[in-house]
This record gives C-alpha cells, sequence and structure tokens, in this order.
C-alpha cells in the first residue's frame, strides 16, 4: 500500500508541473502571449490554489489589457497567500489604473508590510496614491529616498515636481524639472516642463524646455501640445504652420482641427476659423468642443440665429 506521501506526489506530479511553468515562461519571453495564457489556464484549472500560478496568468491577462480578468486571478492568489508581495503591488497597480485610488493605497500599504525587504515599487506606487490624494507631504517622505537610491525610475522625479507644484514650492519645483530634463531628455517631460513654466510666466524657460523637442512628430499629442506653447509665446504663425502640416499628412484630426480653429481666431481670421470647425464636424459631429468654439465665433460675429441654433445641437450632444 502506497505511501500519503507517494499518493501525494503521484497526483500532482511535481516535474511535469515544473515543466509545463518553464514552457508558459518560455513562451512569454519568445513574446508568444496568446500560447504562453492558453499553457498557464489549463495548469490554473488543475491546480486552481497556486498563488504563484495565477500571478503568472494575471501579468499575461495584464499584458492583453484584460485588466478585469487580471484583477480575478490576483484576488485569488492573496486569498491562498495574503502576504503574496507580487500579486499585492500588481493588484494594487490595476486599482490605481481603474481610478480606485484609496484602494490602490491600502493594497501598497499590505505590499511594504508583507515585504522582508523595502519594496521600492510598493513605495513608489503608494506615493502615486498618495500624490492624487492630495497628501504632497506624504509623497515627498516617500520619493526622496528612493531617488537617492536609485531604486525606481527616474520619472519619480516628475511626480515630485508636480507634488511640488501643488504645494507651492515654485524654487523646489523649479529644481525638479531641471533635474529631471537633465536625466531624462525626451519630449513628454520636456512639455510638462514647458507647460509649468508658462502657467509662472516664465515664457523664456519654457521656450528652453520646448526648443530641445523635436521639430515635429506624428504624434498628435505631441503637435498638439507643442502648437499650445507655440500660441502662448505668441508664435502663432508656427504653431498654424505646425496644424497644418499635420492636417496635410494625415488627415483632418478633431482636436488639432479645434486649436487650429482657436489661432486662427487670435489672427482675427473668423471665415477660417470655422471652416476649420467644420472640417471637425463634418467627420465628428458629435465633438462639443468644435461646436462651442462655433458658437462663440458665431456670437462675436453677429450671426445669433446661426449661434442659437448650433447651442440647440450642442444640448443635444
Amino acid at each position: 500500500m502506497p505511501s500519503a506521501e507517494e499518493l501525494w506526489e503521484h497526483l500532482f506530479d511535481e516535474e511535469s508541473l515544473r515543466r509545463r511553468i518553464e514552457r508558459a515562461e518560455a513562451l512569454y519571453h519568445a513574446g508568444r502571449l496568446e500560447e504562453s495564457r492558453e499553457v498557464l489556464q489549463e495548469l490554473v484549472r488543475r491546480y486552481p490554489d497556486f498563488p504563484d500560478l495565477r500571478l503568472k496568468l494575471a501579468l499575461i491577462l495584464f499584458q492583453h489589457e484584460d485588466h478585469a480578468g487580471a484583477l480575478v486571478h490576483l484576488e485569488r492568489a492573496l486569498e491562498a497567500n495574503p502576504r503574496f508581495g507580487d500579486a499585492l503591488v500588481l493588484s494594487a497597480a490595476l486599482l490605481l489604473h481603474q481610478g480606485q485610488v484609496e484602494k490602490a493605497r491600502r493594497r501598497y500599504e499590505e505590499a511594504r508590510s508583507a515585504a522582508a525587504l523595502p519594496s521600492p515599487f510598493a513605495d513608489y506606487g503608494l506615493a502615486v496614491c498618495r500624490h492624487l490624494l492630495g497628501d504632497g507631504e506624504g509623497c515627498d517622505e516617500l520619493i526622496r529616498p528612493l531617488l537617492r537610491q536609485g531604486e525606481v525610475p527616474v520619472e519619480a522625479l516628475g511626480l515630485l515636481a508636480c507634488t511640488r507644484a501643488g504645494q507651492g514650492q515654485l524654487e523646489l519645483t523649479r529644481a525638479g524639472y531641471a533635474d529631471l530634463l537633465s536625466r531624462r531628455p525626451e519630449a513628454p517631460w520636456r512639455l510638462d516642463a514647458a507647460a509649468w513654466f508658462l502657467e509662472e510666466e516664465d515664457p523664456e524657460a519654457a521656450e528652453e524646455a520646448l526648443d530641445a523637442l523635436p521639430t515635429y512628430a506624428d504624434d498628435p499629442s505631441l503637435v498638439l501640445a507643442r502648437a499650445r506653447i507655440f500660441g502662448r509665446l505668441g508664435r502663432r504663425e508656427e504653431a498654424l504652420r505646425l496644424l497644418e502640416r499635420y492636417r496635410g499628412e494625415h488627415g483632418v484630426h478633431p482636436a488639432l482641427g479645434v486649436e487650429e480653429a482657436r489661432l486662427c481666431m487670435r489672427s482675427v481670421e473668423p471665415a477660417q476659423a470655422l471652416h476649420r470647425l467644420n472640417e471637425v464636424l463634418g467627420r465628428w459631429p458629435e465633438c462639443a468642443e468644435a461646436r462651442r468654439q462655433r458658437v462663440r465665433i458665431l456670437r462675436r460675429e453677429g450671426r445669433v440665429a446661426e449661434a442659437a441654433e448650433e447651442m440647440q445641437r450642442l444640448r443635444r450632444l
């Protein structure tokens, strides 16, 4: 009669499980996510109480942007092991992505308390939550030591600068953005810094941050941000040329079309502004901002009846 241990080894087949986990991981690292997911789903069906398997499957689902499915498996993993640090951190990140900031904060705190060693990613995630919840001092308390240790992405500098800006610490904000731009010169951070400098009425610093950006990009969000900063700096012709070039190469874009209309109005070109808005509404009739701009222009031009009709359309959206 076999012993209980022998029966368990027979039923569990540890070596077979190990080989299939290795295969799932190899498929994952080879970029074959769908095949890796299928292997892991089968393993989870056979061994539902193994938190490591559920974590691996949650990572795959996260890659597929199935955040709800990933959270289900993470919660099951935490039922089996409430102090499973990796599952706590990933579930907190997903909760934060879904806008459940307070719940994410509590989960990050659980991850910190469960970790045998300091967990920089839990600290960074908790700092983000504190920032979003308006706890600037609590955010600073976590971010500064992490930056000294070099344990987190340098994006933490951007978070620290935003926090200090919200606290009215203007010189510290300025120093934070300068440090960030020296380490990470790519476009998004320069746009953030330029926008902040503009808000503080420092166009020279804004222009310095802006001038290091590529002259042109296909990314409409970058084109829009650059055009807005040009407009604030009084460089309207450059902004219009940028928007016109994008429109010529890629067609009408709703946000860019509205911005072009605004710039046309600043140049006292109401007919051109209306033309751009009509192009936008021809393709995106539900674009509320384009309709609001039309109402303003029509009223300014004394076309009261047309403005009233446009306002009715806007109210029906």
